[in-house]
């Protein structure tokens, strides 16, 4: 009995120490960063802040890449942080595991050039601070929980190449001010609940060449001025509920190479102008409310792998798009998917697909991705 009395209270001793060895690798407090550290206290108090508002503790347990955020350890051996010089320059943590928000105090960080938190469960508001680290080139928010409003203030980051806010939960307008992203290359906001019409003033973002809009709750026309967007390589509206007609100045986009603005309200004809996208790989626009003939200049995309229309009430005769389009396949290429469609397509919602596939080939009908990789 007394043996066994003995035992129990050595295994709940040893339990006690334990858990508060492992309290104690986990704690940081405000306090630890008054007096002398590697980096300004600010930016000190700013990770402090961060960790805490993000769960702190365990929930940091399966961090990887670096040893756990103790104050006693090197901050630039802490998990996704990256030190130069004096300043933390980056903020880079992929994981399932960090819950709660990103706190205002993130703004201590002025000199971070790089912000990414993906693939975790954060949740809240996007604070408005952030736009106030100017010197932000990249910030990767994608598929966490987060809620609110995109903040206008990011419209001052105009260092930043690459924003990247998909897969959140994240609704109203998408801000006129991220027309003032000067350096912007890639502008990613889809899969959100995003509303309203697509602000005119992205076409400003002169060196722009990916904008991805799709899976959202966007209205109103496509905007002609995107044709003026030179450098952009990818167009994807996907699964909105724009209207209006296609804009012509589309077929200004020289550097194009897919255009994606399918599962949408889009009415009238199919621009001629589109069969001067010479680069064009891809051409979706298939469940709209397109009308009229196909334009036979389409015949000129000798670049295309994947056109899809169908689900509008287009008519004509197709042959004379689709037969130079098949002799233009590389050797070995694969047609897939295509319907016997008579010479005279009548104004019906008939569906109408044909996918050219080259190479090993695509899909017939690609599976939109999610999340695209941020470095291309």
């Amino acid at each position: 009995m007394w043996l066994s009395t003995r035992l129990r209270y050595f295994v709940l001793l040893s339990s006690t120490i334990m858990s508060l060895t492992s309290l104690k690798a986990h704690a940081i407090v405000t306090a630890d960063c008054v007096g002398s550290t590697p980096i300004p206290q600010s930016q000190c108090e700013a990770l402090v802040a961060f960790y805490n508002s993000t769960g702190g503790g365990v929930t940091w347990d399966n961090i990887g890449g670096g040893s756990e955020w103790n104050i006693l350890n090197p901050f630039s051996s802490w998990a996704g942080v990256t030190v130069s010089g004096s300043d933390v320059t980056e903020l880079s943590l992929s994981t399932e595991s960090l819950s709660g928000s990103i706190p205002p105090a993130i703004d201590g960080l002025v000199n971070l050039i790089e912000l990414v938190i993906e693939d975790s469960e954060l949740s809240g508001s996007i604070p408005t601070e952030i736009g106030s680290l100017t010197n932000l080139t990249l910030l990767n928010l994608v598929d966490n929980d987060l809620v609110g409003s995109i903040p206008a203030s990011l419209g001052s980051l105009t260092s930043l190449t690459e924003l990247n806010l998909s897969n959140n939960e994240l609704t109203g307008p998408i801000p006129s001010q991220l027309g003032l992203m000067s350096s912007l290359t890639v502008l990613e906001l889809s899969g959100n609940m995003l509303s309203g019409s697509i602000p005119t003033q992205l076409s400003l973002l002169a060196n722009l060449e990916y904008l991805y809009l799709e899976n959202n709750q966007l209205s109103g026309a496509i905007p002609s001025s995107l044709g003026s967007l030179s450098n952009l390589l990818d167009l994807y509206l996907t699964n909105n509920s724009l209207s209006g007609t296609i804009p012509t100045t589309l077929g200004l986009l020289a550097t194009l190479e897919r255009l994606e603005l399918d599962d949408n309200d889009l009415t009238g004809n199919i621009p001629a102008s589109l069969g001067d996208l010479a680069n064009l790989t891809a051409l979706l626009l298939n469940d709209n409310q397109l009308t009229g003939p196909v334009p036979s200049n389409l015949n000129n995309l000798t670049s295309l792998s994947e056109l899809s229309l169908e689900n509008n009430y287009l008519s004509g005769d197709i042959s004379a798009v689709l037969a130079p389009l098949i002799a233009s396949l590389a050797p070995g290429a694969a047609l897939i998917n295509q319907l016997a469609l008579p010479a005279n397509i009548p104004v019906l919602p008939l569906p109408l697909l044909f996918i050219l596939t080259a190479g090993l080939g695509l899909l017939a009908k690609r599976a939109k991705l999610g999340k695209r990789l941020t470095s291309r």
